[in-house]
């Protein structure tokens, strides 16, 4: 399987060789642009990791690390017990792995807890799907957080692992949490030499695993878009800075901005709706009453479709 892929992967970046696109500010490489795409991931998943412990701890919030498996009959080769596998495909694991995990996240958000963080998945080596999940929670939160996560998790006592990675021994000192977690990402990004292909990007490709994703944040797709934004005017300066903090970078204060960490997505001072076209539209809560929102701003198109045109050679 492997084999095959690398085939097609090595197909298509022969392909992406030859291609270009010829746009006003020059002509660009098609092959460049998937390989500084990848960097370019890795380096947005690190800089929001580090800005989501910083905001964690300066709101006195803890690291939570899970490791989560799915039920025995989904795995056709266990390490430990008898073998109950049904037949179920790597897809039919990781579609019963999102369902704990929504069901979990349902659980949390009864009791009013709403952490944010980080979700990879990776195989086991018999191919079954497994999550880790970094997340931030309020130190009063984490025996509710790892009752929740026992209770669904609840035919082994090895389904599921709860980690507070700063409950250690008198004097040690924890480890910084985001570059804890950086390790799983780097691998569900594939970020090493984009030449070469291992098992972990064969499996996510064949079985159509999303690899790593976020939760309890504004969406990656409203942040991409809040730096790409150009020559926009703002009626509120609160959105203005929130789109100067974006294009700078500074994910940390962009995050402030939005009200930080453990609140609901209602609750954030703006909400963002995405249309079928690519446009954006930013709500701000407003001085109208029975709890209506005013649009301020209509922001821009996602993808520009005249952006450029497709030359090969």
């Amino acid at each position: 399987m492997c084999e095959i892929k690398r085939e097609q992967v090595q197909s298509a970046r022969e392909w992406m060789a030859d291609m270009s696109v010829q746009t006003e500010y020059g002509d660009f490489s098609l092959l460049d642009l998937h390989d500084k795409d990848r960097k370019r991931r890795m380096a947005e998943y690190w800089v929001k990791l580090l800005a989501l412990e910083k905001l964690a701890r300066e709101q006195g919030l803890v690291p939570v690390f899970l490791t989560l498996t799915a039920r025995p009959e989904y795995h056709p080769s266990p390490a430990k017990g008898d073998n109950r596998w049904d037949g179920s495909l790597p897809e039919n694991a990781a579609r019963h792995l999102s369902g704990l995990w929504a069901e979990l996240r349902l659980a949390l958000f009864k009791l009013d807890i709403h952490p944010s963080g980080v979700r990879v998945t990776e195989p086991h080596k018999d191919g079954c799907p497994h999550g880790h999940a970094l997340m931030f929670c309020h130190p009063s939160e984490k025996a509710a957080i790892k009752e929740a996560v026992d209770e669904i998790w609840d035919w082994s006592d090895s389904a599921a692992q709860v980690k507070f990675l700063d409950d250690l021994p008198p004097g040690q000192k924890p480890a910084s949490a985001a570059s804890y977690t950086m390790k799983y990402v780097m691998k569900s990004l594939g970020c090493e030499d984009p030449t070469a292909l291992d098992s972990y990007a064969t499996w996510t490709s064949t079985w159509a695993i999303r690899s790593a994703s976020w939760f309890g944040l504004p969406t990656q797709k409203v942040w991409r878009a809040l730096r790409s934004a150009k020559n926009c005017k703002f009626d509120s300066p609160d959105l203005a800075l929130l789109v100067r903090q974006a294009q700078s970078g500074d994910y940390y204060s962009a995050l402030k901005t939005m009200g930080g960490l453990g609140i609901k997505t209602k609750d954030r001072p703006f909400q963002f709706e995405v249309t079928e076209d690519g446009e954006i539209k930013v709500y701000e809560d407003g001085k109208v009453s029975c709890g209506t929102r005013t649009t301020i701003f209509m922001l821009f198109k996602l993808v520009e479709k005249a952006l450029g045109e497709w030359h090969t050679g």
